[in-house]
């Protein structure tokens, strides 16, 4: 069952670090041999990310970030949504991004060097489809 939750949540996420969320990817895709088995695939097919909330937790320094997204593939291709976000002290930003993602894709946040201590909760849909093992 879709439901709206908390897709990924992290606490201090210091400066110079990458927090990201991925879209899970299917589970498995075969039953007992090569051929690909519908009804034993258990895949997300996608996630709609609502919301992202960022906080810099630092008393005294100002954090900057980036928001991007990179597709599921062996050279993945980087979409900036935000980019150099600065964020004050003690201060926390909203962002309703309203994204679709498909599976594997991944949400990163990109905290810049000697910045910030962040909070960062990720909020959204994970859509599940298929019948079979779960992962």
């Amino acid at each position: 069952m879709d439901s709206y939750s908390i897709l990924h949540s992290e606490l201090g996420a210091a400066g110079g670090t990458t927090t990201s969320y991925t879209v899970p990817v299917a589970a498995a895709t075969t039953v007992g041999g090569a051929f690909v088995a519908p009804l034993a695939v258990s895949t997300h097919t996608q996630t709609l990310v609502t919301r992202v909330f960022v906080c810099n937790t630092n008393a005294s320094n100002t954090g900057e970030f980036d928001i991007t997204v990179s597709n599921f593939a062996a050279a993945p291709v980087v979409t900036t949504l935000y980019k150099a976000v600065s964020l004050s002290p003690k201060m926390t930003v909203e962002f309703s991004v309203n994204l679709t993602l498909k599976a594997g894709d991944i949400l990163n946040l990109v905290f810049a060097a000697s910045s910030g201590v962040f909070d960062v909760t990720i909020f959204g849909i994970e859509m599940v489809t298929g019948v079979g093992p779960r992962g």
